[in-house]
């Protein structure tokens, strides 16, 4: 939403993630909303869902295979290079998955 604010953005990106191995690869993720890059965070570490401090409701992390990351704004030259770019791209209308990896080998 438009009116979330930072640390609601920041949760929302952050949690509740279905991800393989190639999480431990990821540099920066992204919050991403009608194709716009609106945030770019670095990731620090990934964490099972519901390990670490959040402001969101929790779903069932006892029962979860999913993962949040725990990280920072980005810093200002990594920012002015990604925020408010399209990334419709990557998206495909029909795309059901949320994420998507990009320049990691």
């Amino acid at each position: 939403r438009h009116t979330m604010t930072p640390l609601e953005l920041y949760d929302a990106t952050r949690i509740a993630w279905k991800l393989g191995k190639d999480r431990e690869k990821v540099r920066f993720a992204m919050s991403i909303y009608a194709g716009v890059i609106r945030e770019v965070y670095e990731v620090m570490g990934w964490y099972p869902e519901g390990s670490t401090f959040q402001t969101l409701p929790n779903r069932n992390p006892k029962e979860s295979d999913r993962w949040e990351f725990v990280g920072r704004i980005a810093e200002e030259k990594i920012r002015k290079k990604y925020i408010y770019r399209s990334v419709a791209h990557y998206f495909p209308p029909a795309s059901q998955n949320p994420i998507q990896y990009v320049g990691i080998e």
